[in-house]
Order: structure tokens, then sequence, then C-alpha cells
């Protein structure tokens, strides 16, 4: 069973309501604020928010129209944060960007991926798995700006909670196995089998891998990324030997780099506490690296 700090667990939640919708974030009737509150009714799109999180059409048109929405909210947010200089607006703007970058951006080169794949194009494969890769990373970047968004509070948090330095990594190895496995593994214990590997010898699967899944500066970095490395790898190798890409090899490599992750000591100064770099700077940049790409 994981042991959850609740104030650790609870950080994040308070810290997104607090935000986008906090009476004061933004100057009153800036374009920010007439577009995010605007009619949605008769579009082809649902509203971007409903509540304090977004709401994710299903179907092809609207979730092109929502990647569309998300992009221009962004900009906005951009265009508006040097004018609104809070902590809310700088928070809105970090979470904005990260979910365009996953669903327009990271989406995008995914499917390229998979075009390359089917083309039987080793070249296309590695060139847009590394734009892939690249785009997680540039995630990590944004989301390292803001303390809500840092893995190394989460940590920090956890930690906090033991009293001795053996108390202190247990709580650290149960908060680092919740946002990966869920399931705390010891470096001790047999590998896990994951569910590729059972799924391909016919066995059921009750794994719940990435049931609590979080998208943090930090974590991007240190796990999302270097999981989607090994999956571009192994989807090269398989078209360079022409043969079906090998799930259960890359389902075993990542689950031996997750339990030696999870038994990972934290570094304070590779996953900081606060926030490192300046998120109006960093979203302007990534803005204009990805802007000319059109949401699929």
């Amino acid at each position: 069973m994981v042991i959850l700090p609740r104030q650790a667990r609870d950080r994040h939640r308070e810290s997104k309501e607090d935000a986008f919708s906090q009476q004061g974030a933004y100057p009153a009737n800036n374009d920010m604020v007439k577009w995010a509150q605007r009619d949605t009714t008769n579009t082809d799109g649902p509203g971007l928010w409903t509540g304090f999180y977004p709401e994710i059409p299903r179907s092809a048109a609207p979730l092109r129209q929502w990647r569309r929405d998300l992009k221009t909210a962004w900009q906005l947010l951009a265009s508006v944060a040097d004018t609104c200089a809070t902590e809310s607006a700088r928070f809105d703007l970090a979470d904005v960007g990260r979910e365009y970058l996953q669903v327009g951006v990271c989406a995008a080169f995914y499917e390229e991926m998979v075009n390359a794949y089917n083309a039987s194009s080793v070249e296309d494969v590695s060139r847009v798995g590394a734009a892939l890769v690249e785009s997680v990373l540039d995630i990590d970047t944004l989301l390292s700006t803001h303390s809500g968004f840092t893995l190394g509070g989460w940590i920090n948090l956890s930690r906090a909670l033991g009293h001795t330095p053996a108390e202190k990594a247990l709580m650290e190895w149960n908060a680092r196995s919740q946002v990966t496995s869920w399931t705390p593994y010891s470096k001790l214990d047999p590998l896990p089998v994951p569910c590729a590997v059972l799924v391909a010898k016919g066995q059921p699967c009750h794994g719940i891998d990435g049931y609590a899944q979080k998208q943090w500066g930090g974590l991007s970095r240190e796990q999302h990324a270097h999981r989607w490395q090994m999956f571009v790898d192994q989807l090269s190798a398989s078209v360079a030997d022409k043969r079906a890409m090998n799930l259960t090899h890359y389902a075993i490599n990542y689950t031996r780099f997750m339990v030696g992750w999870e038994n990972a000591q934290w570094n304070a100064t590779e996953l900081p506490v606060a926030g490192v770099g300046d998120a109006v700077g960093v979203s302007k940049a990534l803005l204009r690296k990805y802007g000319s790409l059109d949401p699929i």
C-alpha cells in the first residue's frame, strides 16, 4: 500500500483551483478574459473549461477545435502575462502551455512517427522520434518554471513526514512510486512482469502502471522523456531489422529503469522545490518554436 502525505497529494489540486478562475488574476475586460468567457454553445467545439478542468472532446472535429482553442489561450495568456504579473497568471501559462504541447505538438509528432513506421522508414522514425522526445523535454522546461508543478516539491513534502533518515527514504520511495508504477518496488524484489509480457503470453494483466501519472517539472524529464526514447529506439530497431515491434523487450527495459528510478535518492539541486526560469519567456520561445505547427 502506498503511503501518501495528504498535504503533498493536495498541493497541486489546491494550486490549480486557485489559478485560472481566481478573482483578480487578470485585469478586467482584457482580451484573454473576453475570449475565455465567450459563448461557445453555437460553435463546433465545446467550451475550453468546465469548472477548473479542461473539457476534452473525443470526436475528431471538436478535438481539432479544442487544440486550436488551447493554442489560442496560450498565446493570449503569454501576451497579457507581463501586464498581469500574478502567480496565478504564471501558473495558467505553464498549465495551458503544457496542455497544448502534449495534445497538439506531441500528438502530431507521434502520428507522424507512426506513419514513418508504417512506411518502413528508419530515418524518419528516428528523426520524428527525436522531435517527439524533444517536445517532452520542452514541456518539462515549461512546467519547471512554476513551483506548483515541480516534482522536487512533491518529494520534499513527502520526505518531511519522516523523522529519521530511514523514514524519509521510505516516504520518498512511496512518493516516487505513486507517480510512476503506483506500486513501490524494491531493488531486492524480482523485477515485476510488465503487462505487455503477460498479454503477449495470452495471460490477463491487472497492473495499474501509470494510474496516478503526473506531468511535473523533473518528472517529465527524468521519466517520460526516457520512456519515449526507449520506445523510439525499439521502434527504429524493429524497422531496421524488418521485424515487428518487440513490445515485450521495450516493456522489460522500461520496467527495469522505472524500478531503479523509484529507489533513487532525491537531489535537491537536480530536482528543486522552487520554479526555475521564467514562464513568460519560456512560453514565448516555445510558441515561436512550434507556432507554425498546425494543430492536428
